[in-house]
């Protein structure tokens, strides 16, 4: 006759960041976007001295709460403490951004001989 098994125990459940933690990082960030002209997220992660996952969620969070604001998106997305700068950092992201660096196509060698 077999026992029954234990019962299993529930699991543990991660905990957020205390608030203290979550509102200085929130405060740093703020801080940063507004004292610049237009930043990227990974500059505000390297200032902060944050994980940059942990910068994306606060910087979303100030932006949801109208404290800075978002121009561009994706690898263009560039923060500041207005709208109009935002954008206009982001246009000088595209525009001075370099892209793949293509090779030379090789000449053709030989083609059609003519009779």
């Amino acid at each position: 006759m077999k026992a029954a098994p234990a019962p299993k125990a529930a699991p543990v459940k991660a905990t957020a960041a205390p608030t203290n933690d979550r509102s200085a990082l929130l405060d740093k960030v703020e801080r940063y976007v507004k004292s610049n002209t237009g930043v990227s997220a990974s500059q505000v992660a390297t200032a902060a001295g944050a994980p940059q996952s942990r910068v994306a969620t606060a910087l979303k969070e100030l932006r949801t709460a109208k404290r800075i604001f978002q121009g561009g998106d994706r690898r263009f997305a560039r923060y500041a403490g207005d709208a109009k700068t935002a954008a206009r950092a982001s246009v000088i992201a595209r525009t001075t951004a370099s892209g793949p660096i293509l090779k030379a196509k090789p000449a053709k060698r030989g083609g059609k001989k003519s009779k």
